[in-house]
């Protein structure tokens, strides 16, 4: 025995058109010990023993990974990834500004996804499932929207819920969109919770599995995105992928009628409208780029590019004091970084389909090495961006709510709202 001692696609949108519906060989010679022969040989010493455990280990994990690129190359499933082409990051001039951003309410909030500042109060949603309001620094619960009460791990996300866009009506009740349990409007006053559009609702033949962000329009008008066929808990499965799932809907409250705009997005992400409400945007998380949905004028109901081969992976969007947008992300992609992780994937499917077979937690920190928060024109056109070059500071920068040139941001995965003061650079 062997004693060892240790201290070990296409990129093509499709649009609906208005009215559609929606054995091991082994050598083992065991002949006694010829005539003159040392029984002490290597072979049978401590050493020899170790030796051929070793190898007989390192002989088994060979084939299991020999099994394993067998199956993945030779007999793939009928959901083997599909390439998909991004181009060259481009080069931007590096800079840390937020590494000086204010971390507010850290470790009292956790994964504050969106923020809104709404009659001077912060409000925000949670990874266990409540949305909380913070006035004058004190933080209270407003609304809890699952059915589960032991909430805040990954493990029960689907009965807690995970809120993530919001935006309040004209008539002052939150509406919310829930990763989980769909299209929700919270009286903030009572905390009453009332599902819209449930989850559950098949819409061209598919439910909302993941509902993110969303905008109303001032006729009342819900625009808000489904991000792909994969669940929020399994959303790094869409980058795997490849396959565009995402989808654009507009949601009429009176009616309760949904309809497609947009289908076959990358990711969609944050949706946001103009100021005059004569088009629309939405975030294609996994194709670095936004889409701009005409919604008046002669190119009502057509989509274009609005700003491409970002220098980020877009999240949600929503507006910046100087009548531009706000974008936010926990994955930079730029020319001067050393290794663009999502990029590299992109055009090798057969990698992405061995990432597919690895647990969930090795696969989070495929590419969040940055972030970045940035602003567009109502062009398109990058005006200026704040990032923290490394994520020492401030990580996955989700959303930003600029409040006359101060930045809230929040973050889907970590546990505080960061502050920063953009009229100082």
């Amino acid at each position: 025995m062997c004693h060892v001692t240790r201290d070990m696609p296409s990129d093509t949108v499709r649009q609906r058109q208005k009215g559609a519906s929606d054995t091991t060989h082994r050598d083992d010679t065991r002949g006694g010990v010829k005539k003159g022969q040392d029984t002490k040989s290597a072979g049978s010493s401590p050493l020899g023993a170790c030796v051929r455990l070793i190898v007989k280990l390192l002989l088994i994990v060979t084939a299991g990974i020999g099994v394993a690129l067998i199956y993945i190359f030779i007999a793939p499933d009928d959901r083997y990834p599909v390439p998909f082409s991004l181009a060259d990051p481009p080069s931007i001039k590096v800079n840390n500004h937020l590494s000086s951003a204010e971390k507010l309410y850290e470790g009292l909030v956790h994964a504050p996804e969106q923020i809104v500042h709404h009659n001077g109060d912060i409000y925000t949603g949670t990874s266990d499932g409540r949305i909380i309001k913070i006035s004058q620094g004190q933080i209270s619960t407003v609304a809890r929207l699952g059915s589960a009460t032991d909430c805040g791990g990954y493990e029960n996300e689907k009965k807690c819920g995970f809120p993530l866009g919001l935006k309040f009506d004209a008539d002052g009740y939150l509406i919310v969109c829930d990763a989980y349990l769909g299209l929700l409007k919270v009286n903030i006053a009572t905390g009453d919770v009332h599902v819209l559009l449930p989850s559950s609702v098949l819409i061209n033949g598919r439910p909302l599995n993941f509902l993110n962000n969303l905008d109303i329009a001032s006729d009342g008008m819900i625009y808000l995105s489904d991000s792909s066929s994969y669940s929020r808990r399994d959303f790094i499965m869409d980058l795997l992928d490849g396959r565009p799932t995402g989808r654009l809907f507009r949601y009429d409250p009176v009616r309760n009628t949904t309809e497609i705009l947009l289908e076959d997005l990358s990711f969609a992400n944050g949706v946001q409208l103009s100021k005059h409400e004569d088009f629309l945007l939405v975030a294609e998380t996994f194709r670095a780029r936004i889409i701009k949905y005409n919604l008046k004028g002669i190119n009502a109901g057509k989509s274009e590019i609005f700003a491409d081969n970002l220098p980020l992976f877009p999240d949600n969007i929503r507006p910046s004091s100087s009548g531009g947008f706000w974008t936010g992300s926990g994955a930079c992609r730029f020319r001067e970084k050393p290794f663009n992780g999502i990029d590299f994937l992109a055009s090798r499917p057969w990698l992405r389909k061995i990432y597919t077979y690895l647990p969930m937690v090795m696969l989070f920190g495929l590419d969040t090495t940055g972030s970045m928060v940035l602003e567009l024109n109502s062009k398109g056109e990058v005006l200026r961006f704040f990032m923290d070059n490394e994520a020492r500071h401030v990580l996955m920068t989700s959303a930003v709510e600029d409040v006359d040139g101060v930045l809230y941001m929040g973050s889907y995965g970590q546990p505080y709202i960061a502050k920063l003061d953009s009229r100082k650079f």
